[in-house]
């Protein structure tokens, strides 16, 4: 361990200690010590010192730099959208454009003596352009950025310096530096004090003898044999300020903010940038091309000599003036008799301009045939449409109304079109469609009854396929009769669901109203009213005695019911499959979300609970209307002890009705009492009931199907979710057969843990008379007979269906399926359709080993054939006569022993005593009955008791 001693900043004397292993040693000086080790121990002492002096010197700049890390601080990094570098930006492109004007200007129109040391105004302008572009430099040095391919914003310092350096950097400072100011101020020899007469005589006398010579542009202040001069160098070197002119790249910038930020419309910006273009592009060129004379020294036969009665004496606006016309001129390709170029470096910048004005114009054209083409593009669409309908409004003489509200249609389609939902969200991730869907419609969609007690996700998945439409007023939505493919919810406006098309008022639960005329309707997809949209309906809206024309021309008036939003129309019809029984009818601009039935067919495997729930508040909501009338009507016939309304008294509740499900004669005899829309919602509420009834029926089916897909294939996931759903797990289908056969016959055991555990009915036979244990015997699954077996299933009941899978067993000599079937319950002394027993079999076969097994499991050696050929003969008697000696030998002592067991009990029951009454006395007699011994009788004798 070396012991350092250093000076801390505050001046502080510390220590520090460096640990040899710590230091890094240079590979050469330890190469050198290894060679010298070997020379002696004066070379070792020598690289000994060298190497503690390195330590020294390593531990002592470890030390400093540890000390200056704890001191060191670092700039914060410059967020671009914060608000004061922002309005520091925006100043930094009003100096750029600032200096676009002053430096060209300066450059051309002023001697440069004045613009470095008697005017005030370019001495400002050069020292604050200077700096604040030095101060941008800065700031850039810690501008966090985007990266372009990660979208993340770098806000790392060495990044950002490391980005701005490679680059922008180095144009940064050119352009800031006054190139021109220091050079020229540094060389105050490039003056000559002359006057600019006397200049101007000596260099144009011998050719302009006609001609009075020249003024200079600007009318000098000193006297005229006094006033300096620049050289031709100075004014040359003062083109070095139109470097200046490259700050002008934070112009696209800005007008690219400006358009993304849409300050102003597209029209209004597209002239703004292309006229800014137009002026900086024709002062710069201005400038330039006057300074050309100046360079030339204004001879005779250049554009402001030949023109010098124009520019003598005047100031340097109206020279300015005169410049810019013939940019003017020039960057729109015209010519002037009087301003044009004759010296070759006048053509050679007017070449170079035009060319410039020819890329620049054909970019302005290109942006406003562009904004034009657009606009033009949507209007010729809808004069497209608009010609179509009035071809096929007169080719097939469709009314005038009609006409008019498929014109307003057309009009209502064109204004709003822009505002629909699937072209704003397009652009968008799902997660934000999402949230916009839910902050749209949502909150109506849980304010409607028909979607009560509905699950989040099921709301989320009806808004995404859900679609808004646009109705004018005074439009019939549904007629009495159509087919309804649509569910309809009322999202904002009313409308009116009439119960017939005749005459009358407009009725509705909270008073009376008429509908407006002149209506129309729209269909934008997944589309949001704006508020344009909403005070346009006000056109359509006329007094509250207006009489409806219908769209065939007849005056009418509707009567109804008014809904109006979270309320839904079309509902019965649509989930009934039935006619719609009501005429549907738009009071006001309406705007409706649709539940297409294709969306809705999709989710009832789906949210097939949900779909459960919506059906439910369905019934509820119209038994609700229908039990309310039945009360009204109740109260209108007399009391009798055995009328229906007491007959009825077990269905009611507090004297309404609790269901519709009524035996039928009751139900014909409220039919009788009730009468017109009464009788017509009776007769609605049991179509509703048939077909709710039906479709939980053919969901059920569809929902089994899929729960005995689920089971066969071991998909536990999913049947725990139609069991949690109230699907019974002891369902089966059209054959009969439940998940528990399935699933026994393929093996799944964890499934079948699942259902029994769910209490599945383990004795359930299908139409084959064979139930779940019968599948998992057959197919070899003992873990599965097992499970069954342990949940009390048994093959007992299923005798006739697996007999032949016995007899085969045995026949095949498979002893493992037959023991299968034996240890699940199977009778061992079932018989085949001729009447053998399973041991006539096995003893036919001579297959000792079925024999044993089948008389371990209880098989009766004594059992009888009733086949006619063997008619009475035992299994023993099959053996004798197929000579199965072994057979013989196993079952003979058996047979014995039966047949001496039978005797035994049949001796027992016949000496029974039989009580009589002879005299009054009780006598006991004894019945003889003589049985002849085994040994006394053949083997073959048939005994008979």
């Amino acid at each position: 361990m070396v012991k350092l001693s250093s000076v801390s900043p505050e001046g502080y004397t510390t220590d520090a200690d460096v640990s040899p292993s710590t230091v890094h040693k240079d590979p050469k000086l330890a190469q050198s010590k290894e060679r010298h080790d070997i020379s002696g121990k004066k070379e070792h002492l020598r690289t000994k010192v060298a190497s503690d002096l390195e330590e020294e010197e390593q531990g002592t700049q470890s030390l400093s730099s540890e000390r200056r890390g704890a001191f060191r601080w670092t700039l914060p990094i410059i967020m671009p959208n914060d608000t004061w570098y922002l309005c520091f930006w925006y100043g930094i492109v009003v100096y750029a454009l600032v200096t676009a004007f002053v430096e060209p200007l300066k450059m051309a129109y002023f001697p440069v003596q004045v613009s470095l040391q008697a005017h005030v105004f370019f001495a400002f302008m050069e020292i604050s352009a200077t700096l604040i572009f030095f101060l941008d430099i800065v700031f850039k040095f810690f501008l966090a950025y985007q990266d372009p391919d990660t979208k993340e914003i770098i806000t790392s310092s060495r990044a950002i310096q490391l980005r701005y350096l490679s680059f922008l950097f180095w144009f940064d400072v050119v352009f800031m530096f006054p190139w021109a100011a220091v050079i020229l101020s540094a060389n105050p020899g490039l003056f000559n004090f002359q006057s600019y007469t006397t200049a101007d005589m000596s260099s144009n006398a011998n050719s302009m003898s006609s001609m009075s010579p020249m003024q200079p542009p600007l009318a000098p202040s000193t006297p005229a044999m006094a006033q300096p001069v620049e050289s031709s160098t100075a004014l040359y070197i003062s083109l070095l300020g139109l470097l200046k002119l490259g700050r002008l790249y934070n112009l696209f910038d800005f007008f690219n903010r400006l358009d993304l930020s849409m300050v102003f419309d597209q029209v209004t910006m597209t002239i703004l940038r292309n006229f800014t273009y137009v002026v900086i592009s024709c002062h710069v060129f201005a400038c330039i091309y006057f300074f050309n004379a100046r360079v030339e020294e204004f001879k005779y036969d250049s554009w402001t000599g030949r023109n010098s009665y124009r520019f003598d004496g005047q100031p340097v606006s109206v020279q300015y003036l005169y410049s810019f016309y013939v940019s003017l001129l020039a960057s729109a390709g015209l010519g002037d008799s009087d301003f044009y170029s004759n010296s070759p470096s006048e053509s050679l910048i007017m070449s170079v301009f035009m060319m410039f004005s020819t890329i620049l114009s054909a970019y302005i054209l290109g942006t406003v045939t562009l904004m034009m083409v657009k606009g033009d593009k949507r209007s010729k669409v809808f004069r497209d449409r608009t010609m179509m309908l009035h071809q096929f409004s007169t080719y097939n003489q469709l009314p005038d109304e009609l006409d008019t509200a498929m014109k307003q249609h057309l009009n209502l389609h064109y204004t709003n079109e822009h505002m629909s939902d699937a072209k704003v969200l397009a652009p968008y991730p799902s997660a934000i469609t999402r949230r916009v869907l839910s902050h749209l419609y949502l909150e109506p969609i849980q304010q409607c009854s028909l979607f009560y007690n509905c699950k989040r996700k099921f709301l989320n998945a009806v808004m995404a396929a859900c679609r808004t439409e646009m109705f004018m007023p005074n439009i019939q939505l549904l007629s009495e009769g159509d087919i309804v493919a649509d569910l309809y919810m009322v999202i904002s406006g009313e409308v009116i669901i009439s119960s017939d098309g005749r005459g009358g008022d407009v009725s509705t639960r909270d008073g009376n109203r008429t509908l407006d005329p002149n209506g129309s309707v729209i269909s934008i997809g997944n589309s949001s009213m704006n508020a344009s949209a909403l005070d346009s309906s006000k056109i359509f809206r006329g007094a509250s005695n207006t009489s409806m024309r219908n769209p065939r021309g007849a005056s009418s008036m509707v009567r109804g019911e008014k809904r109006g939003p979270s309320q839904c129309f079309g509902e019965v019809a649509f989930f009934t499959d039935t006619p719609q029984p009501d005429a549907v009818w738009t009071t006001s601009l309406v705007r409706v979300l649709v539940f297409p039935r294709r969306a809705y067919d999709g989710f009832i495997n789906t949210f097939a609970s949900n779909i459960r729930k919506m059906l439910t508040n369905l019934k509820r909501d119209c038994e609700k209307d229908l039990f309310t009338e039945i009360r009204e009507a109740f109260e209108l016939i007399p009391r009798t002890p055995n009328d229906l309304y007491s007959r009825l008294g077990h269905y009611m509740k507090e004297g309404v009705l609790t269901t519709i499900d009524l035996p039928t004669q009751e139900i014909e005899e409220l039919r009788h009492l009730l009468s017109g829309n009464k009788l017509k919602h009776l007769e609605r509420m049991q179509i509703i009931n048939s077909s709710i009834a039906a479709f939980y029926a053919k969901m059920e089916a569809q929902s089994v199907i899929e729960f005995l897909d689920a089971a066969s294939k071991g998909d536990e996931k999913t049947v725990k979710k139609l069991l949690k759903q109230g699907l019974s797990a002891s369902c089966a289908d059209y054959d009969k057969r439940t998940a528990l056969m399935v699933a026994a016959q393929e093996g799944r055991e964890d499934v079948l843990r699942i259902l029994v555990q769910y209490k599945a009915n383990v004795h359930a036979l299908d139409i084959f008379g064979t139930n779940a244990l019968v599948g998992a015997v057959r197919y070899n699954h003992p873990g599965s007979a097992a499970i069954l077996l342990a949940a009390g299933c048994s093959l007992k009941d299923c005798t006739m269906t697996i007999k032949t899978d016995v007899i085969m067993s045995i026949v095949d000599k498979d002893i493992q399926k037959l023991t299968d079937y034996l240890s699940a319950g199977a009778d061992p002394n079932m018989s085949d359709h001729a009447g053998s027993s399973l041991l006539h079999v096995a003893a036919g076969e001579g297959y000792l080993a079925a024999v044993e097994l089948l008389v371990d499991f209880g098989a009766d050696v004594l059992i009888e054939d009733r086949c006619n050929d063997a008619w009475g003969s035992m299994p023993i008697h099959v053996a004798k006569r197929m000579n199965v000696h072994e057979v013989v030998a196993y079952l003979e002592p058996l047979v014995h022993k039966a047949l001496a067991a039978r005797a035994e009990a049949q001796r027992q029951k016949m000496a029974e005593p039989t009580k009589g009454m002879l005299g009054g006395s009780n006598r006991y007699y004894m019945r003889p009955i003589l049985v002849p011994s085994p040994s006394s009788r053949s083997e073959d004798e048939v005994v008979q008791l």
